[in-house]
């Protein structure tokens, strides 16, 4: 009887690794999702900077409106999306690269171009 009493405390331990390592690496279970809104006008981004900082590991939701159509490429990440005057364009991802990452413009008005103008940057900071 002595033998089991001492193995209990181990497979609780195993079974807490296991469960522990079943999330995403960098993962925060039960983690809210940061959204960051960006509003482009006249092919430039509206506010005071087009820096957008998170924590790697952070939940993010882009939320893009614009005032013209356009095909947008978010580097590093390797993420296209299209966004319209007519509503919002969500993009949801984990930032789990660390780096510097530009959002340009691959086309305006519908059309496709590969002018890479850059928009903005995403930044994400190691933990």
């Amino acid at each position: 009887m002595q033998e089991t009493k001492s193995i209990a405390p181990l497979l609780l331990t195993f079974l807490f690794v296991v469960v522990a390592n079943a999330a995403e690496p960098g993962a925060d279970i039960g983690a809210s999702v940061k959204s960051i809104e960006i509003r482009i006008e006249e092919r430039q981004v509206v506010g005071d900077s087009n820096v957008f900082r998170v924590d790697q590991g952070t939940q993010i939701e882009l939320v893009v409106t614009t005032d013209e159509a356009a095909s947008l490429h978010l580097h590093g990440y390797d993420i296209e999306f299209a966004v319209t005057p007519k509503e919002p364009a969500t993009v949801s991802l984990t930032a789990h690269a660390t780096g510097r990452y530009p959002v340009t413009s691959h086309g305006w008005g519908g059309g496709h171009e590969h002018g890479h103008q850059t928009l903005f940057y995403l930044e994400v900071y190691p933990q």
